[in-house]
């Protein structure tokens, strides 16, 4: 019994030592303090960013969040935003080699979005958004295949997402564009396996305006509504919905570009 006690006794002893020893090391080491300042910098950033995209200044909150992105490949919350400004940029491209690097790098950060979290409605949302303005590009063929992923993806946001406009709106588009697709659209539908996705205009009227419930100031989305109505050939509607938008005031650059979009389309008509 003595032998016992003797032996135990110093391995307690040392347990004792080891804690304390470990526990100096962890208050005298600073990571933790420093772990908390990368979070903290990182959380500035992404509110930077996000206000430059709220002012319309989106090609400087692509830079942040790419910046972002190099130093932090795993930070989900950069990689989804950059995605979803990577694509809008890539519409506005006036090149199409530029358009095609701005897509697939939308689509590249989108999936890398995906990967990390892939029950995320905002990493659905923001490939769905790349598909979508990645076939801007599409065959009429590719176009129809690819719709089919962007109504798997874009439902799934909106599922997740109830209280956010931004799929509600996607979704609205999708149905409109899907509804009234051209006749040699439907034509290349019938040799696809898939067909042509099932749509209808009832659902994107409905889809757009509750995105407009949900952020009744966004010029885009009261724009997407007249743009709807133009595609269903109502021009009554479509003049009334554009000459409203013409009546707002923009509160960025964006929303200016895209008053004027309405003037052009009001003239169209």
């Amino acid at each position: 019994m003595k032998i016992q006690n003797q032996s135990v006794f110093p391995f307690r002893m040392s347990l004792i030592v080891l804690f304390a020893a470990f526990f100096l090391w962890g208050w005298m080491c600073p990571q933790p303090v420093l772990a908390q300042g990368a979070s903290a910098g990182s959380d500035a950033r992404i509110a930077e960013a996000a206000a430059l995209f709220d002012r319309g200044e989106e090609a400087a909150a692509l830079e942040i969040y790419l910046e972002l992105i190099s130093e932090q490949p795993d930070h989900f919350e950069a990689l989804w935003n950059a995605s979803i400004i990577a694509a809008r940029e890539g519409r506005r491209a006036s090149e199409r080699a530029e358009k095609e690097r701005l897509y697939a790098q939308g689509l590249e950060l989108a999936s890398n979005a995906m990967a990390l979290r892939p029950g995320d409605g905002h990493a659905h949302y923001a490939f769905a958004v790349a598909l979508g303005r990645s076939t801007d590009l599409m065959s009429s063929r590719n176009r129809i295949e690819t719709a089919h992923d962007i109504k798997e993806h874009g439902y799934l946001a909106m599922e997740k997402l109830p209280e956010n406009a931004g799929p509600f709106f996607l979704m609205g588009v999708w149905h409109s564009e899907v509804s009234n697709v051209s006749r040699a659209e439907r034509f290349a539908a019938r040799v696809i396996s898939r067909g042509l996705p099932q749509a209808d205009n009832e659902t994107a009227e409905t889809y757009i305006g509750r995105a407009m419930e949900l952020d009744p100031a966004k010029v885009q989305y009261h724009l997407g509504l007249c743009e709807h109505f133009i595609r269903m050939g109502d021009k009554p509607k479509a003049r009334a919905c554009l000459s409203e938008v013409l009546e707002t005031e923009p509160r960025n650059p964006m929303e200016a570009e895209e008053i004027k979009t309405a003037q052009s389309l009001l003239r169209g008509l």
